[in-house]
């Protein structure tokens, strides 16, 4: 899956991959690209050189993280060329974000409903990828990757170019009372993110939060595309945590910048 106003950028590469393509089976079948959730690790190699064959990108500098849903933003630089950063041994630990100006070097977060986030500024030519569950949301993730972008790497706001790819959407999302309370409270806007459809029965638009999110770091709204895919009702193309009851693998959202 690509993104039109990212795609017109040939400069960079950017995907999200499915679940089809790979070699896992059960539970995992078949492009599974995550190395905790009981698949087996050849396998798991063999599905990673799959998808960079399919990309065109180099594997051995790939830079992927341990996410751990929370806020912190990695900075990778040329330290993490060709270190085969995508083996869980190699990986950076406990990070949600990650950032890079570095010709050669590709990104990659894993998902199974919470929500990934592509950054591109132009200008910089620098590239970034979030990883939004509901915590990491609250936390204000997508926010705090932007200030990353302006302070550290230089990049205006107004030039960003974001898109928000697929995850669990507001048809099946559900949430409780305490974690509405706690929405209206960290987010502005966070009514509209939240419906009721009977009542007691609350559903959060996780992807319009994050919207809001990048909006309100100085975004514009005609540089944030938003898929409308949700993971949980398409567990034919992707993985859904919930849909399929916590035993599921993840997929790729790739951005990189071609050496």
């Amino acid at each position: 899956m690509l993104f039109p106003h990212l795609f017109q950028h040939q400069e960079i590469m950017h995907a999200v991959s499915t679940r089809s393509g790979g070699v896992s089976s059960g539970h995992y079948k078949s492009l599974n690209l995550s190395f905790h959730v009981g698949d087996t690790q050849d396998t798991i190699v063999k599905n990673y050189q799959v998808l960079s064959h399919a990309l065109g990108f180099d594997l051995s500098s790939l830079v992927t993280c341990a996410q751990v849903h929370q806020d912190a933003i990695a900075l990778v630089d040329k330290s993490y060329f060709k270190k085969d950063c995508f083996l869980p041994h190699h990986a950076i630990p406990s990070t949600d974000a990650l950032v890079t100006d570095v010709p050669g070097i590709t990104l990659m977060t894993t998902h199974a409903d919470c929500v990934p986030i592509f950054f591109y500024d132009s200008g910089t030519r620098t590239i970034a990828i979030a990883h939004a569950g509901w915590k990491g949301t609250s936390a204000h993730i997508a926010r705090k990757t932007v200030e990353v972008l302006v302070n550290e790497y230089h990049c205006q706001p107004h030039h960003i170019l974001t898109a928000i790819g697929p995850s669990i959407g507001p048809c099946c999302y559900e949430i409780s009372s305490e974690m509405a309370d706690e929405a209206i409270n960290k987010f502005p806007g966070a009514q509209k993110c939240i419906r009721e459809t009977t009542p007691g029965a609350l559903y959060f638009n996780l992807r319009q939060a994050n919207k809001e999110e990048l909006k309100g770091a100085g975004i514009k709204d005609t540089h944030i595309y938003c898929s409308r895919l949700c993971t949980a009702c398409n567990v034919n193309l992707f993985f859904s945590y919930r849909k399929e009851k916590k035993v599921t693998g993840r997929f790729g959202a790739l951005i990189g910048i071609p050496g």
